[in-house]
């Protein structure tokens, strides 16, 4: 399992503006998604990495179409909405701990 996120390595600026470590590559700046978190389960850590960065940018409608066009790997993502989409693969072996900041939960399915 790996995780790409901007919850840990990010500045602010001097008018409170966040700005997180992942670039989008088709702006060049810094990756504005909607995404705070993707997660990606595979059996190659260098293909989970690679795919959890992708995905934190594409934002959630993309990484769901790019997933359902893929095999290979699951998916973990969190909004800044605080909604959790699991892919099915993996929805039904994850559970939300009590007093989680998870508002919702979503699963995407194929």
């Amino acid at each position: 399992m790996i995780t790409s996120g901007a919850y840990e390595r990010y500045f602010i600026t001097d008018d409170s503006t966040v700005y997180g470590h992942i670039i989008s590559p088709f702006t060049g700046r810094p990756a504005d998604s909607g995404i705070v978190s993707a997660s990606v389960v595979t059996h190659e850590g260098y293909r989970g990495d690679a795919l959890s960065t992708a995905l934190f940018v594409m934002g959630v409608q993309k990484a769901a179409e790019f997933w359902r066009q893929t095999d290979g790997f699951e998916m973990i993502l969190l909004d800044l909405d605080g909604t959790l989409y699991l892919t099915e693969g993996i929805s039904g072996d994850f559970a939300v701990k009590e007093n989680a900041a998870i508002k919702n939960t979503c699963t995407i399915k194929r």
